[in-house]
């Protein structure tokens, strides 16, 4: 794939792997003499995506019910995306999760009786079996 030339290069950026895919890396060292023998592998592992945090969420406080929709920042990959946990700031300054939607519906969550919550502001976190991105930006109520 890659020949990084001299003794410092020691590192290599690999772009384009599709999230899901598998791979296993070997290195070998060359010189005037030849090459290492043998060279050294990498267990398989398996390429993951790294999420982006979603867009800033919109809320609306109509019809009895607080109605939180957001959508995906343009940068993350939806195919990597399993999970969408929804926050709401307690007026004591804690986040505190107010909801969990499925990837795979509409990017909404309806509250009801939103009041006695307490909640100052609302933030979405995307979530994959093995990291969640960072909160996006949050919306003041």
């Amino acid at each position: 794939m890659y020949e990084l030339v001299g003794v410092h290069q020691t590192q290599q950026t690999v772009s384009l792997l599709q999230q899901g895919s598998v791979i296993k890396f070997r290195v070998f060292a060359e010189n005037e003499n030849g090459s290492s023998d043998p060279p050294v592998e990498s267990d398989f592992l398996q390429v993951k995506a790294k999420l982006n945090k979603p867009g800033r969420p919109n809320v609306d406080l109509g019809d009895g019910a607080m109605k939180i929709t957001w959508t995906e920042s343009e940068k993350v990959q939806a195919s990597a995306i399993t999970q969408y946990r929804v926050e709401g700031l307690k007026n004591l300054g804690q986040w505190v999760v107010i909801g969990k939607v499925s990837a795979l519906y509409e990017k909404k969550l309806e509250i009801f009786k939103h009041d006695e919550l307490g909640l100052s502001a609302v933030r979405v976190i995307a979530l994959n079996e093995d990291e969640e991105s960072e909160p996006s930006d949050p919306y003041e109520i």
